[in-house]
């Protein structure tokens, strides 16, 4: 499967597959189809913009390590803030470029941190796995 198989799937709120994904779940389907990786628990995601961010910050804190803005690579996660939240997240493909989703909007490859998006701004870069998880 290659990154254009991964363009213009449904968004589907808690979606987890190839049929309708929300923005975590088309992450985890990006990482799965291209990187060959199903490691990442596939969570439902909380009604409660604030709910989100919580879970989104625990989980974080936990498995994640923070990559320096210049060095994300392919297969990173970048964590948006929409409406003040940080909450929104998207696959980074290269660097500058990401796949995400969001309520009505099919999957899209698209530039971040630019004015696409003026809801955007960019919380951090995250890399799955802790740095010293070996």
């Amino acid at each position: 499967m290659t990154l254009a198989d991964l363009i213009g799937i449904p968004y589907e709120k808690n979606g987890r597959t190839l049929k309708g994904a929300d923005c975590f779940g088309l992450c985890r389907l990006a990482r799965k189809y291209l990187e060959g990786r199903d490691d990442i628990p596939a969570y439902i995601t909380p009604e409660k913009f604030r709910e989100i961010e919580k879970a989104v910050k625990e989980e974080r804190d936990l498995n994640w390590q923070r990559i320096e803005p210049g060095r994300e690579r392919s297969g990173d996660w970048v964590l948006l803030k929409k409406r003040g939240f940080a909450m929104h997240c998207g696959y980074v493909t290269e660097p500058g470029w990401m796949l995400h989703t969001e309520e009505g909007i099919d999957s899209v490859h698209v530039r971040y941190g630019t004015l696409e998006h003026p809801w955007e701004k960019i919380e951090g870069f995250y890399r799955y796995g802790r740095i010293n998880s070996h």
